[in-house]
């Protein structure tokens, strides 16, 4: 077979005449990767690069009929002609996808991503638009099954996703790893939803191909790009108490530069849902603090030639929060301020981070190319001092401090290619963290805000990886997937994370079984953090050993939109939160420690059902997960619900206006030994389409105003089932002008 195939395309290459170059975009001009374009004669094939062109070779001057195919689009049969010099534009439209899993950057490889045998939760910029959802938290929580959100022992709020917390979850921004964090946590305030073009999730391990921290799953935001000439996009979106979030989207297309520009302003009043006395004063802890907000990223694409391509991306990040503070009958003594009033608080925190990624790609052949790319990030924590030159609480003498910073630095190389019906990836990574905290000094050099680590110093890490991936076709209907990731740091040596996995087609019907074996080390706050002033205390635990996990899961789907999914994960040396308690005779000398859990279990079940159509006008969607453990490993699972149950209806009057419904229910769930009740909640809108460059959606959030009833009452309490302001009206207006690129 190696000889015929080669003598082919030895005879091809000697009496071709014509090749035949092409372009292939989607209706609003985005270029489409990995497209297949394949001729009916001689099945010779291409491979669409990065910047959606491609070029075949044909034996002839006659036209000739090509099938181009490509996950999520309709296939599209054309005939083109060799006599014509101009390059070819073709255009595919989107397609209904099953279930609305598939596999996009599932496993970075130029495989029809249809074939790979990794499940792929895709959120398209309509599932993100329709949601109604102010942030990402919200949409991945509302839209996808398993997905909840909590609060962890800093008061920081996180995600969940299979019993997984995000820091055993992989978060990418365009393929590249996002690492801004406070307390071990990915700060999503830095995310700016309107410029979010589809959210990928992949639910299980995936440490084979993206590393130490994709242990629970890897959830990739993919920013909006556009091939128009120049556009302006502003998005207003108003669900006040959470945010009011005002962003602007521009760009332009000159030549061989594509740039673009977003800026997003996001503040919020911010709300209490369990307010303290109003005999009380002193510092006002609330559910949301008064915040504000503003991201700015900016993208270049130098495309130096066709087969070469230059990228630079940078963002800045700063928050705000204006905590509060109520003045006593003492101040109204001392400083003549009435009682209860509300003033600026002492300290009051302000988070900044600095990121730039520098991308080179090259297209070798159409079977291969090349990626390489470096990534550097900064992300502080400085404390603002309102009165520190001046005198409390009438006399402002403001001073900020740096406390903490935590350092980023990434180079990435991929090499991809195809041999015959293997699909290869060949990657190398290398990371480089440190994490820095100072004690910050009052006026009499006593420490006032106290380093993470208890005294001024940094801490830091490296880490190496090799990685290769094999998507292997044995039949059109039959498909293999394996791969090794082997990484190295100075303290853990050698660790190696594997993969295997199968994907079958039988009548319309799929199914997929998935073997991982993931890998995650500690971090450096998880090894050296110290918070005595919480309550209880938290401390790291320096002698961490790295955790591992064996993740197995079974997954069937059919062409009537439904799928189910089975899973199960054995993890070894789980890195989590021990609360530990002396003497249970002694009161307040309990505390969290982060230990190694020498084994949990976890397993359950995602289901998905799509109904397009099944009513006149009217889609349906309904998510189901299990999320569960055996009684001895319950624990591991706090402030997750066992059962959640989600629906969204969409239905038109027109083409100019949708309704839809969108429902939740979670069941009940145990938080910090807290019994926490379950509960439903349910958003409506109404969106008006008026205009291709504008449209409006209201509607009303939280429809039955449900709020945990623990947080009423003198015995109300910080933890609740819910953190939901409560019903509240919701506003989106999206405002766009283009102008398209003539074509080339």
């Amino acid at each position: 077979m190696k000889i015929i195939f080669y003598t082919t395309l030895f005879i091809q290459f000697i009496f071709s005449q014509y090749v035949v170059k092409g372009e292939i975009c989607d209706n609003k001009g985005n270029p489409i990767s990995n497209a297949t374009i394949q001729t009916f004669e001689n099945n010779n094939y291409a491979i669409s690069n990065e910047n959606g062109y491609f070029d075949i070779t044909i034996g002839g001057k006659e036209q000739f009929k090509v099938v181009v195919k490509h996950i999520g689009f309709n296939d599209l049969e054309i005939i083109l002609d060799p006599s014509q010099k101009k390059r070819f534009k073709i255009i595919l439209t989107a397609s209904p996808i099953v279930n609305d899993e598939i596999n996009v950057n599932a496993n970075k490889s130029l495989m029809g991503l249809k074939d790979t045998p990794i499940v792929t939760h895709l959120l398209t910029e309509k599932d993100i638009q329709n949601s109604g959802s102010s942030n990402v938290i919200e949409i991945l929580e509302n839209a996808l099954p398993n997905i909840q959100f909590i609060w962890d022992p800093h008061g920081i709020p996180t995600v969940k996703i299979q019993g997984y917390q995000t820091n055993n979850i992989a978060f990418l921004i365009d393929g590249q790893r996002i690492s801004g964090e406070h307390a071990g946590n990915i700060d999503f305030e830095m995310l700016n939803l309107s410029n979010i073009e589809r959210i990928e999730v992949i639910r299980g391990g995936m440490s084979t191909l993206y590393g130490s921290g994709a242990v629970g799953g890897v959830v990739n935001l993919i920013t909006k790009q556009n091939k128009d000439k120049y556009w302006i996009e502003y998005v207003l979106s108003h669900d006040n108490p959470i945010l009011i979030s005002h962003s602007f989207n521009l760009g332009f297309n000159y030549k061989k530069i594509n740039y673009s520009l977003s800026l997003s302003n996001k503040s919020s009043s911010g709300y209490d849902l369990t307010p303290a006395s109003e005999l009380s004063s002193g510092r006002v802890d609330k559910t949301l603090d008064e915040n504000m907000t503003n991201v700015i990223s900016s993208n270049i694409d130098y495309l130096i030639n066709k087969k070469n391509k230059l990228n630079f991306n940078i963002k800045t990040y700063n928050r705000q929060v204006f905590k509060k503070f109520k003045t006593s009958g003492a101040d109204e003594i001392l400083y003549n301020i009435p009682t209860g009033t509300l003033i600026d608080a002492p300290e009051l925190p302000i988070y900044n981070d600095l990121s730039y990624i520098i991308k080179y790609s090259k297209v070798l052949n159409q079977e291969s190319n090349f990626t390489i790319a470096f990534q550097s990030e900064h992300y502080t924590k400085d404390i603002k001092y309102p009165y520190y030159n001046g005198n409390y609480p009438n006399i402002k003498g403001v001073r900020i401090f740096e406390w903490g910073d935590s350092r980023f630095n990434c180079i990435n190389a991929i090499y991809k290619t195809t041999l015959q019906n293997h699909f290869i990836i060949i990657g190398f990574e290398t990371i480089f963290n440190a994490t820095s905290s100072k004690n910050i000094l009052d006026q009499n050099s006593l420490v006032t805000y106290p380093s993470i680590f208890s005294v001024d110093t940094t801490y830091s890490s490296e880490r190496y990886s090799l990685f290769l991936s094999d998507n292997f076709k044995i039949n059109d209907n039959l498909y293999i997937n394996g791969g090794i990731r082997i990484n190295y740091n100075d303290d853990y040596k050698f660790k190696f994370s594997p993969s295997i996995g199968i994907k079958k087609n039988y009548n319309n019907n799929i199914f997929r079984i998935n073997l991982s074996s993931n890998y995650r080390s500690p971090t450096v706050k998880e090894l050296y953090y110290e918070f005595p002033q919480h309550s209880p205390p938290i401390y790291g635990n320096p002698n961490l050993e790295p955790q591992t996990s064996n993740y197995f899961s079974l997954s069937y789907e059919n062409t009537k939109n439904s799928s189910i999914e089975m899973y199960y994960s054995n993890d070894y040396n789980r890195i989590g939160y021990r609360y530990v308690d002396p003497d249970p005779d002694i009161d307040g000398d309990s505390y969290y420690q982060s230990d190694n859990f020498k084994k949990v279990i976890l397993y359950g079940m995602n289901a998905s059902f799509n109904f397009k159509d099944l009513i006149n006008n009217t889609d349906i969607k309904l998510t189901f997960s299990i999320t569960d453990a055996p009684d001895e490993y319950k624990d591991y699972l706090s402030g997750v619900s066992k059962y959640s149950l989600k629906s969204t209806i969409n239905y038109s009057l027109s083409k100019k206006v949708e309704l839809a419904l969108a429902n939740k229910f979670l069941s009940s769930k145990t938080l910090y030994d807290e019994n926490l009740e379950e509960y439903f909640m349910s958003n409506a809108f109404i969106t008006f389409l008026p205009y291709s460059n504008f449209h409006v959606k209201i509607g009303v959030k939280n429809l039955f105003n449900y709020k945990d009833p623990r947080a009423e009452g003198p015995n109300s309490t910080d933890i609740l089932t819910s953190y939901d302001p409560g019903r509240r009206f919701y506003i989106n207006l999206v405002f766009k002008f283009k102008k398209e690129r003539d074509d080339e």
